[in-house]
């Protein structure tokens, strides 16, 4: 761009005339006014501020910061930290062993390790705790270990059915108080709580769907409603969900039991009687939708389970104690399979086949194909023995069957029962992913203890006993 470029100089005393001095003030206006300043009109000396130049005018400098982006003409391949000479590519050296920010022995939690990442033989929890594997690679003990736990604020309670673990709680249906109640414990700080149930209600099981608890209740017929569907928030505030005798008959149910929920925890069931049928009932989370389905005459259910295979979704139970039936969750009749003559107590789904566990030191339990059009049993499992010689395994699972405190945890089936010869609490642990290895365990320990309750996280296992209905206590497993 070229420079101004002045009139003529005038020798000393010379007249301007006023088109000289128009010419010369326009001369420089215009030069000023249009642009003229350029990179040669500026001394190198000179600054201007960043204030004065408006960027947005050059999209060469409103998208500068993309000339150093991958791909970019000016892509930035490495950046040096803090002028210390190691660059960030070369960061994590930083914090090995010997670097200028070496992580410090036992100051990492399992839990920032990605599953797996470690063979499960140097991690596992139980092998931390002053073995050879902490000497040598600094593991720390950590908080995590078994606890055998006595109720003392509400030594009377007995809990019963399943349980559920919520914010690290555990949350049981309790019996023995006046009114019946569901408890919440804090293992480890040792706190108590109940939250009281209606007059007359008794709790059956619980299921966990998000962060709330859905509570089954029975009892004798009548006002106020004791077979319910009741929900305790998470702020354990509890409310109804749905009155199992209202809506289209029947309405004279007096024994609830079971509790599930589908794949995507959008409706429950369980089953239902009265004097004269049990029902498969069937309801949305919020209370709508109530269902009941007459399924043969009133003899004992024992178990129910809920599987979904692609679209299909199926419910199970075995009546009588002998022939395991399968429904469609309306309710109607899809198909049956008589068990063979033993006394088949329990029922879990593992996401491919059904397990039925039998009562009896001589039981064989079933694995049973359950999506074919005739199902089919196709594994036969021995009843697993403990390494005591009396009890010599846990055999009787028909006593307080109807309780429900089964479940499958993802890894195993648990079933949770009392040995014959000495009377303790026990339970048999079936593993599918290990081509259905069974094995069993006392969780009492000495005395004349039954199985009451039965919850899981994705580190306990937390199996609950009494004697003669009193006496809680809780054997908090190590699930691995």
């Amino acid at each position: 761009m070229s420079n101004y470029v002045p009139p003529a100089d005038k020798a000393s005393g010379a007249t301007v005339t006023a088109e000289e001095w128009n010419a010369l003030k326009n001369g420089i206006a215009s030069y000023l006014n249009n642009e003229n300043i350029g990179n040669s009109g500026i001394h190198p000396t000179e600054k201007i501020s960043g204030a004065k130049v408006d960027l947005t005018l050059n999209p060469t400098f409103t998208d500068h910061s993309a000339r150093h982006e991958p791909g970019g003409p000016d892509e930035v391949g490495d950046i040096d930290i803090a002028n210390s000479g190691t660059p960030v590519s070369n960061h994590h050296t930083r914090h090995a062993t010997g670097g200028a920010d070496a992580m410090t022995a036992a100051s990492l939690d399992g839990s920032v390790l990605i599953p797996g990442s470690i063979p499960q033989g140097v991690t596992v929890q139980r092998k931390k705790q002053e073995s050879f594997i902490q000497n040598a690679l600094g593991l720390a003990a950590g908080p995590l270990y078994p606890r055998l736990y006595t109720l003392g604020t509400y030594t009377s309670m007995n809990s019963s059915g399943r349980g559920v673990i919520r914010g690290g709680f555990l949350y049981v249906c309790g019996i023995g108080a006046t009114p019946n109640a569901i408890y919440k414990i804090d293992i480890d700080a040792g706190t108590e709580t109940k939250f009281d149930l209606a007059a007359g209600q008794t709790a059956r099981g619980l299921v966990l769907i998000g962060t709330d608890i859905y509570v089954l209740t029975y009892g004798a017929a009548g006002a106020p409603p004791k077979n319910m569907i009741r929900k305790l928030n998470n702020n354990d505030i509890l409310s109804d969900v749905v009155d199992l005798n209202s809506g289209a008959a029947p309405n004279a149910l007096v024994n609830t039991q079971h509790l599930r929920c589908n794949g995507d925890g959008t409706r429950l069931f369980c089953i239902a009687s009265d004097s004269s049928f049990n029902y498969i009932i069937g309801v949305d989370t919020d209370g709508t939708d109530l269902t009941k389905s007459a399924s043969m005459g009133a003899t004992a259910k024992f178990g129910l389970a809920y599987g979904k295979r692609g679209s299909d979704e199926r419910l199970w139970f075995i009546e009588a104690g002998a022939t395991l039936y399968r429904r469609l969750l309306t309710g109607a009749a899809d198909g049956s399979l008589a068990l063979g003559g033993v006394t088949a107590r329990r029922l879990l789904y593992d996401g491919e086949h059904l397990i039925v566990a039998n009562n009896g030191a001589s039981s064989i339990h079933q694995i049973v194909d359950p999506w074919a059009a005739t199902m089919k049993v196709i594994l036969l499992i021995p009843t697993p023995t403990t390494v005591l010689t009396t009890p010599t395994s846990v055999d009787n699972l028909d006593l307080e069957a109807l309780g429900d405190f089964d479940l499958f945890d993802g890894r195993a089936a648990h079933f949770h029962g009392r040995s014959g010869t000495t009377p303790e609490a026990g339970l048999i642990s079936i593993y599918p992913s290990d081509g259905y290895r069974a094995v069993a365990r006392l969780t009492s320990h000495g005395g004349s203890y039954g199985p009451s309750s039965l919850a899981a996280d994705q580190t306990y296992i937390y199996a609950n006993y009494n004697t003669a209905g009193a006496d809680c206590r809780i054997r908090r497993i190590l699930r691995d």
